[in-house]
């Protein structure tokens, strides 16, 4: 009975693992495009600041503080240390996005 527990277990963790590779996988950035940048804080990013770290944005995303953007991922990358995750934009938040 312990054995198959541990079986289980083990079963259990590695589908869990796999589901998290595939959410990392599906919301990696793209080398370029549209992106989704999130501030953690919820506090708006300025469309000038935008521009600055040469993106376009699009139109703001669908949680606080955050935009869709038209960029490259080499430029945007730096936001982390400020507490933007930048991730890539899924398909019905663009779908309304002009540009």
């Amino acid at each position: 009975m312990t054995a198959e527990i541990g079986k289980a277990g083990l079963v259990a963790t590695q589908l869990a693992m796999a589901a998290a590779a595939m959410l990392v996988i599906a919301f990696a950035p793209p080398e370029k495009g549209r992106m989704l940048i999130v501030p953690l804080d919820g506090a708006r990013i300025a469309a000038s600041e935008i521009r600055r770290l040469n993106a376009i944005p699009l139109i703001e995303g669908p949680l606080a503080g955050s935009w869709v953007v038209d960029g490259e991922r080499r430029w945007l990358t730096g936001l982390w240390s400020r507490g933007i995750v930048v991730l890539a934009a899924p398909a019905p938040t663009c779908t309304s996005a002009q540009g």
